[in-house]
């Protein structure tokens, strides 16, 4: 059962590599994939919801710390 994650950066700053950093760094830890990835906005996959879950609440956590709110779907 794969589960897709969809997010966007709602941070109006460039710093696109530090939020990219982040972005690996956590689906690496919930043994996510990404599919695609842009300045803006990202698609993972994951084996389960409750990874995915996890993985997005500790993201959005991590994305606000450095003053770039995360949507995720």
């Amino acid at each position: 059962l794969f589960t897709v994650m969809v997010g966007r950066i709602i941070s109006s700053g460039t710093n696109t590599s530090e939020h990219q950093e982040i972005i690996k760094r956590h689906l690496k830890q919930y043994k996510g994939s990404i599919v695609e990835y842009t300045s803006k906005t990202f698609i993972a996959t994951f084996e389960g919801p409750s990874k995915a879950v996890f993985c997005g609440s500790d993201l959005v956590k991590a994305m606000r710390a450095i003053n770039a709110p995360l949507s995720l779907g």
